[in-house]
């Protein structure tokens, strides 16, 4: 099943509502739920959730139950996932039971694994489930980030953006050029010179207007995101900011320089990584077959070797947040009553 994030803390029922919408094959991500529907100004309700069941055909339905009526719930339904009450206070998916251990999905944390007793000690005796109806339909739902991402694009950072490509892609072959002549000798010394300069200024002018085209992109989106957001922020009712924290709004507003440096810094820069590196190996190819089979051999052991550590890290971290979770709850708990503790 794919995990879905919350994107604040008022919306882990409704991820976990649009993970089981996943699960059962309609692909929606969690904000085209917010798109279809804007959640109201008195946040989640019953009435929201079951306007959203028209909108996807499905049918959602709550039932007091214990583990062992949980489990008969689930083998019912034919093992479908199910939302369940967390901590009193929160949502989470249970993905899969088995004689050793609960597989949940936390919306604000991701997968985790628990024991029986460490599942009943967060269970809070709530089951909710996610059913189709005979109207359902599997389907895709278009992402929505590539018709926004376009929209703070224009011609000229584009064009800027490829000219900065091409001429770091130029340096990368000459210099790989110049490297295996000098080592064979083809190359007099003054000639090698002014060639590794060529380089080095083609990769100064690369950057430079690679720079200025996330200057640019940047402006562009200041303006056709940022004034949005504060447009369509300044429009909801009174009753919205009386219902949401402060925190939760700035977390909203603050989102914005996330997502602008996501792009700018990693995005970006990671296209341009990847088709220097695809330029390399192909280079590669036509030096050495040979050593192309062997690099690429190395490369897939690691990037394996890679993936499990990087689940079973994954693992260990949600456990270990999860921990924090809990330590800091039980804190709070007894700082309450630490009159009487004293």
């Amino acid at each position: 099943m794919k995990v879905i994030l919350q994107n604040n803390e008022e919306d882990c029922l409704l991820a976990c509502y649009t993970m089981l919408l996943n699960d059962l094959g309609y692909k929606v991500p969690l904000y085209e739920v917010y798109e279809r529907d804007s959640l109201p100004a008195d946040g989640l309700s019953a009435s929201y959730l079951l306007n959203l069941n028209k909108n996807f055909n499905v049918d959602i339905k709550a039932y007091k139950a214990n583990f062992d009526e949980v489990i008969s719930l689930i083998r019912i339904r034919g093992n479908n996932r199910v939302i369940v009450h967390w901590n009193n206070d929160h949502f989470v998916v249970l993905e899969k039971i088995t004689k050793n251990y609960i597989k949940i999905v936390d919306p604000a944390i991701g997968r985790i694994k628990f024991s029986k007793d460490e599942f009943l000690e967060h269970y809070s005796g709530t089951v909710i489930t996610v059913l189709p109806t005979v109207d359902f339909h599997r389907q895709k739902v278009k992402t929505l980030f590539f018709k926004y991402f376009k929209n703070t694009l224009e011609v000229r950072a584009i064009f800027s953006f490829l000219i900065s490509l091409l001429l770091i892609e130029i340096s990368v072959l000459l210099f790989s050029i110049v490297i295996r002549n000098m080592v064979a000798g083809n190359l007099k010394f003054i000639s090698s010179l002014l060639l590794l300069f060529t380089i080095m200024l083609l990769q100064i002018v690369g950057y430079y207007i690679k720079n200025f085209a996330l200057e640019k992109y940047n402006s562009n989106f200041d303006k056709s995101y940022t004034t949005i957001l504060f447009k369509r922020l300044l429009n909801k009712p009174l009753l919205y900011f009386r219902n949401h924290t402060n925190g939760s709004i700035s977390e909203k507003i603050s989102f914005r320089t996330t997502l602008r440096d996501s792009v700018a810094s990693k995005l970006i820069p990671s296209i341009v990584s990847l088709v220097s590196s695809f330029v390399i190996f192909i280079y590669l190819v036509i030096i050495s077959f040979r050593l192309t089979i062997i690099l690429v051999s190395m490369i897939v052991l690691y990037s394996l070797i890679s993936s499990v550590l990087y689940h079973k890290q994954n693992e260990y971290n949600q456990s270990y947040l999860q921990y924090l979770i809990d330590f800091n709850s039980d804190f709070q708990s007894d700082l309450e009553d630490i009159d009487y503790i004293k």
